[in-house]
């Protein structure tokens, strides 16, 4: 697995999708494509006995300018909506990389971002079969796969990815995992 992971503050996002929409725009994505993007559940009633599905987390009515999270009263009729950020998930044993054909597929040792050499690529489709969380994307454009990379080269020039940058509320972060030591990626 890479040694980040996204995490979604689902009490201070307020589901604006700009994470969706800068990703699209520096990646260059054709439509239809996201390689992150905002999942919500609801809205919903807050008051479980209302619907089949209980939701847990309110959702706050915090602003843009408001970065901390604030305590929202939860009334019988309040409406929640909980998010999170869909990315790849980086796997510990990438099974796209194992698939793929050409070796366009590749998992960086020193932190474990699985990534794309798009001059390699042939388009042949293996990764996105191979990959159980359906996170691999042919470009229609360019015939070859896209992914999250986690903004890898954005990371290496001390960068935080471009979803995490844009975010008004700071909800969407990329965090370190802690590791044991000698641990590999």
């Amino acid at each position: 697995m890479s040694r980040y992971r996204f995490v979604t503050d689902t009490n201070r996002c307020i589901a604006c999708k700009a994470c969706e929409a800068i990703c699209k725009a520096t990646h260059d994505i054709a439509p239809g494509i996201w390689l992150g993007r905002l999942v919500t559940d609801g809205p919903r009633f807050a008051d479980a006995s209302v619907e089949a599905t209980p939701i847990r987390t309110a959702h706050p009515a915090a602003g843009f300018g408001n970065t901390a999270p604030q305590t929202v009263a939860v009334s019988p009729s309040a409406v929640v909506l909980h998010t999170r950020f869909r990315a790849c998930l980086q796997c510990a044993q990438p099974k796209c990389v194992e698939a793929c054909p050409t070796g366009a597929l590749t998992k960086r040792p020193e932190d474990g971002i699985v990534f794309v050499t798009a001059a390699l690529c042939t388009g042949c489709g293996a990764c996105q079969k191979a990959c159980p969380h359906a996170l691999l994307w042919t470009d229609p454009r360019s015939g070859k796969t896209v992914k999250c990379d986690q903004c890898k080269t954005r990371l290496d020039a001390g960068l935080k990815p471009a979803c995490v940058t844009v975010c008004p509320t700071k909800a969407l972060q990329l965090v370190e995992k802690p590791g044991r030591e000698g641990e590999p990626f």
